[in-house]
This record gives structure tokens, C-alpha cells and sequence, in this order.
């Protein structure tokens, strides 16, 4: 029931939304991501468990290992569109994002009613020659105050060494 009373204070302007998106175009998320650039080790992970389901779960350390916050995330589809719940371990219930737009791997979620964040982007690069496959991250209100977060995968073999 929580959730229903979370989507029924969701307005979204209808001719915004992404009904041409697919849980299909969002496979790029699944596995490990990191981003350790700063002072806070970010991670996130990502699995598909159904055919209209991602889960996720995303964690801020120090870089001592203590946890700063954690939170479960969800992509999923209801209704011919796709949400982005957030679940703050300290907040009481989730907050719900729709899906604007998906192109270019190029990902954004908005919620205009909520406080913080209000636009959540996710734009995915592939690899190249150069450079390993990355993620940017961009959070914000709509006064372009926030964070942004670049996520690599994790070297596996340097964290088992």
C-alpha cells in the first residue's frame, strides 16, 4: 500500500513521459559499478530478476569502511512506463522517479514534487580502445544544485589482492 500512496503523488506532465522505453535498453546497469574519485567510496549494483524488474543497491563508505548511507533502488515497469524507486535506509518510505527519456543510453528520471533529488541522469559509455566502459551520474534539484558521480566497474583482482 506504501507504494501505491508513493505513485499517486507522482504528477508528471503526460506528454513527457517514455513510452517507448524498455527495461531492454537499460541492460547496461547490470553488474558492479564504483566511483571512488572522492572523499567516499559509491558504489551501486544492479540485477534483473524479472522481465519488468531491476534491483539495485547503492552504498556510500569512507574510505576507512565505515557506511555513510545506504539505499534499495528499483527500476521497474507499471503500466507501459518505467519508475526509479529510492529507498534511503533512514528515510521511512521511497521515493518514485518515471522515465522521461532513454535515448543514446541516456537515462532520466525525474520527480518534480520531491525535494531532493528532482532529476536523476544516467549516461552510460561504452568502451573504447582507450578508455573502459564508465557511467556518469548526475543528481539534482532543478536549481542545478547536486552531485555528479562517475562510476567504473570494479577491478576485481585488485580488490581480492
Amino acid at each position: 500500500m506504501k507504494i501505491i500512496a508513493i505513485f499517486g503523488l507522482l504528477i508528471v506532465n503526460p506528454t513527457l513521459l517514455a513510452n517507448d522505453c524498455q527495461l531492454d535498453q537499460l541492460k547496461f546497469l547490470q553488474g558492479q559499478w564504483l566511483d571512488n574519485s572522492g572523499k567516499n567510496l559509491v558504489s551501486e549494483s544492479w540485477n534483473q530478476v524479472s522481465s519488468k524488474t531491476l534491483e539495485g543497491f547503492g552504498q556510500v563508505k569512507t574510505k576507512h569502511g565505515e557506511i555513510r548511507n545506504q539505499e534499495a533502488l528499483i527500476i521497474t515497469e507499471m503500466d507501459g512506463q518505467l519508475f526509479y524507486i529510492a529507498k534511503p535506509k533512514q528515510n521511512q518510505l521511497a521515493t518514485a522517479f518515471v522515465l522521461i527519456s532513454c535515448n543514446d543510453n541516456r537515462l532520466i528520471f525525474v520527480n518534480e514534487q520531491h525535494d531532493f533529488p528532482q532529476r536523476i541522469i544516467y549516461q552510460y559509455h561504452a568502451a573504447t580502445k582507450t578508455t573502459d566502459e564508465f557511467i556518469n551520474v548526475d543528481v539534482h534539484n532543478n536549481q542545478g544544485q547536486g552531485f555528479n558521480l562517475k562510476f567504473h566497474r570494479p577491478n576485481l583482482k585488485a580488490i581480492k589482492n
